[in-house]
């Protein structure tokens, strides 16, 4: 006897579409935090069962880190044009906080920066790693792209210009105005090549 019944296949759903799911996912790890953002939540909003969440990216932390390096792709592709064309340190450091500050306030129910602020205080260590690994790698890229304009070790005034970048990440997420996120940044610009100078 055959049976007539449609068999029931556990996991994704046949329409699911992987890319899209992340950008969703991005979308509420950027406005929330990576601490606010459950299981429930994500399977609601990209339509799926949290079963078929687990079985697509293992787990929270696994949609987080394909979310991340989505970011880091294309959100934060303003960093390697920002120093990419500069033809001097103060023109590299300036452009870079210019630009980081404009594209911190662009999306106004998606301030800030994912990797800078996505796990602020959070309770997660892998999260937490993340996007640690993903700034270390920021760090490296601009150390070696300030040092086409300097013969000194860049690496401080990496570490210099990503802590100016958190705090025009935190000050977007708080709501801070686009003109004074400029002010800000090209005062901090100043504020770090004038240290390179005096040593």
């Amino acid at each position: 006897m055959t049976d007539t019944k449609k068999e029931h296949t556990r996991g994704r759903p046949r329409c699911f579409d992987r890319s899209a799911a992340v950008k969703t996912a991005l979308s509420l790890f950027r406005q929330k935090g990576y601490d606010g953002v459950g299981v429930a939540e994500l399977s609601q909003a990209l339509g799926i069962k949290p079963p078929s969440l687990y079985a697509a990216f293992g787990n929270k932390h696994g949609l987080f880190v394909e979310a991340v390096r989505t970011y880091a792709a294309e959100e934060g592709k303003f960093i390697g044009e920002a120093v990419g064309g500069a033809n001097s340190l103060e023109e590299a450091v300036t452009n870079l906080l210019i630009a980081a500050a404009e594209a911190f306030c662009r999306c106004k129910d998606q301030p800030g920066c994912l990797i800078l602020d996505g796990t602020r205080n959070c309770m997660d260590s892998n999260a937490r790693a993340t996007t640690e690994e993903m700034r270390q790698e920021t760090k490296t890229f601009l150390k070696k792209a300030f040092s086409r304009h300097s013969s000194r070790d860049t690496g401080e005034m990496a570490d210099y210009v990503l802590i100016a970048m958190t705090g025009l990440s935190g000050a977007a997420r708080q709501g801070e105005k686009r003109e004074v996120l400029l002010g800000a940044a090209r005062r901090f610009a100043a504020a770090i090549l004038q240290e390179e100078d005096s040593q």
